[in-house]
C-alpha cells in the first residue's frame, strides 16, 4: 500500500485509492489470482471493487478503514483455499491426549455434556446438529481418532472454542453485530490453527454426521468451506483419491445446508459476511444413509410413514409407496430419497436461490419452508423404523438430544444441539450442547 495515497484519501484530498493484493505462498491460503482492489467515495458511502479471477465483486459500506479484519471478512470467500493436511499418526499417549481435550473442551459448556466416544471402538458414532461450530466438528473428529492437533495448535483452538462461545452469548443476546465481528476473528484464528491439524491414517471409528454443521447461527463462508473440506477429505465420494486414510465418514445434507449459503441469521437480516458459495461442497451431500450391518437408517429429520398419503415423507421429499418394490426395505428407501434430492440439488435455480444471486419462486419456497418445518413426532419416527425391518432412526434437527447418560442404543434416537435437561427448580428447559452417542 502506498501510504501517501492512503493518506490522501483518508483525509478526502482525493476520493479514490487502488491497490493490489497478491498471492502469498508461505500463507495457508492463496489467492486465484491478483486482486486490484479499487475504493471510492460517493454519495456518503464507500464503493469497494475487488476485481480479479475473471471476475468483479463490488460492496457498498457506509464506513471504511483499512484493517486486517475487514479485508479478511470481505475476500475470505474468494480465497482459493489450499486446505490440505498431512497424514500421520497420534504421538501423544491415550492418557495425554485426553488431557489435552478434557482441558480445552470443559471449559466450554457446549460440550459438558457429551457422551463418550471411543477411537479404539469400531462401533459407529453418531454426532447432531453443530450448527456452524468448526469448534464442533473439530472436537467430534478428534475424540473419533480422525485428526490430531500438534504443538501451539491447543491453544489455537482454546481461542476458538472461546470466541465459538462468546458468539453464542451474543446469538442468544440478539447482538447480531457482535455476533459476526466474533465469527470473523473465530475464522482468523482457524486459518493460523490449520497448520497444526492433522489427519490421522489408522482411523477405525466410523462417523455419521447428521447435518445442520453449515449454513447456521455460527456460519461464515469462510468456516463452512473448511468444515465440509475436512469432512469431505474423509468421506468415501466420487474424487477422493486418498488412500492414505481410511474413508469411514459419512456426512449428510440438514435443512440448513440445503437452504442458506453460509450464515443464516446474516442473510435474513441482509447483512453479508463474506462472498463465496458453498454449494460445490454440499451438493454431494446425501440425506439418508442406512447400514445394513447395524440396521441404522440416518438421516437430519427422521423418516415417516403417510399412511393416509401412502408415502414416506423425509423433509420436503416423499416418496409413494408405489415407487418402491419393497415398500418395507429401508436400503431402497434410502436410495430413492438421496435420488430425489440429488434431483432438486442439481437444479440451477436452488444454486442461483441459494446464494442469493436471484429472488426464490413459489415452488422453491415450499419446499424451503417445510424442508425446515418437518418435525415429525419420535413415537412417529419409532413406527416407521418398525415397519422398515425394524430399523432403528437416528436423526438431528428436533431430537430431544443426548448427553453423557446415553447408555442404551435405543430404537429411536433425536441427537439435535439443544438438549433437554432439568433445570435448578426441576424444570425441563433446553440448553445448548453437542449430541454424540457410540455404542460400548
Amino acid at each position: 500500500i502506498d501510504i501517501k495515497e492512503y493518506n490522501s484519501f483518508a483525509d478526502n484530498t482525493t476520493d479514490t485509492f487502488i491497490f493490489t493484493i497478491i498471492p502469498d505462498n508461505n500463507h495457508v491460503i492463496k489467492l486465484s489470482s491478483p486482486i486490484t482492489v479499487t475504493i471510492e467515495r460517493k454519495d456518503g458511502y464507500y464503493f469497494i471493487n475487488f476485481s480479479g479471477d475473471k471476475s468483479d465483486i463490488i460492496y457498498k459500506v457506509d464506513g471504511f478503514s483499512i484493517i486486517p479484519e475487514n479485508f479478511f471478512t470481505l475476500l475470505s470467500g474468494n480465497f482459493k483455499a489450499d486446505w490440505r493436511w498431512a497424514v500421520s499418526k497420534e504421538t501423544f499417549t491415550k492418557e495425554k491426549f485426553d488431557s489435552y481435550v478434557e482441558s480445552v473442551f470443559s471449559k466450554i459448556d457446549f460440550y459438558k455434556q457429551c457422551g463418550v466416544i471411543n477411537p479404539k471402538n469400531p462401533n459407529t458414532a453418531y454426532f447432531g446438529d453443530t450448527d456452524g461450530r468448526v469448534g464442533a466438528v473439530l472436537y467430534a473428529l478428534l475424540v473419533s481418532g480422525h485428526i490430531g492437533i500438534r504443538g501451539e495448535g491447543w491453544s489455537l483452538l482454546c481461542q476458538l472454542l472461546k470466541h465459538e462461545d462468546m458468539a453464542s452469548f451474543a446469538y442468544e443476546n440478539k447482538k447480531l453485530k457482535k455476533l459476526f465481528t466474533l465469527l470473523d476473528t473465530r475464522d482468523m484464528i482457524l486459518n493460523e490453527l490449520h497448520q497444526h491439524v492433522f489427519l490421522k491414517g489408522d482411523a477405525i471409528t466410523p462417523c455419521i454426521f447428521l447435518g445442520d454443521h453449515t449454513g447456521d447461527r455460527f456460519s461464515t463462508i469462510f468456516g463452512d468451506k473448511y468444515i465440509l473440506t475436512l469432512l469431505n477429505s474423509m468421506r468415501n465420494m466420487e474424487g477422493n483419491k486418498d488412500s492414505r486414510i481410511n474413508k469411514n465418514v459419512v456426512v449428510l445434507a440438514g435443512n440448513h445446508e440445503i437452504n442458506f449459503n453460509g450464515n443464516y441469521s446474516a442473510r435474513l437480516a441482509n447483512h453479508k459476511l463474506s462472498s463465496g458459495d458453498t454449494y460445490d461442497l454440499i451438493k454431494t451431500l446425501d440425506v439418508c444413509n442406512y447400514d445394513s450391518e447395524t440396521k441404522v437408517l440416518t438421516s437430519h429429520h427422521g423418516i415417516i410413514r403417510n399412511e393416509e398419503n401412502e408415502c414416506y415423507c423425509l423433509g420436503a421429499l416423499q416418496v409413494p409407496f408405489n415407487q418402491m418394490k419393497d415398500p418395507i426395505d429401508p436400503e431402497e428407501l434410502a436410495n430413492i430419497f438421496n435420488k430425489k434430492h440429488k434431483q432438486h440439488m442439481d437444479d440451477r435455480l436452488i444454486h442461483l436461490i441459494r446464494s442469493n444471486a436471484i429472488a426464490s419462486t413459489p415452488v422453491y419456497d415450499n419446499y424451503f419452508n417445510n424442508t425446515t418445518a418437518f418435525r415429525p413426532k419420535p413415537e412417529d419416527i419409532f413406527k416407521c423404523g418398525q415397519t422398515l425391518k425394524k430399523s432403528k432412526q437416528k436423526y438431528g434437527h428436533y431430537g430431544l438430544g443426548v448427553d453423557q447418560h446415553q447408555k442404551i442404543d435405543n430404537y429411536t434416537m433425536g441427537l439435535n444441539s439443544w438438549k433437554i435437561a432439568p433445570n435448578e427448580r426441576g424444570d425441563k428447559k433446553g440448553v445448548p450442547g453437542l449430541s454424540c452417542f457410540q455404542s460400548h
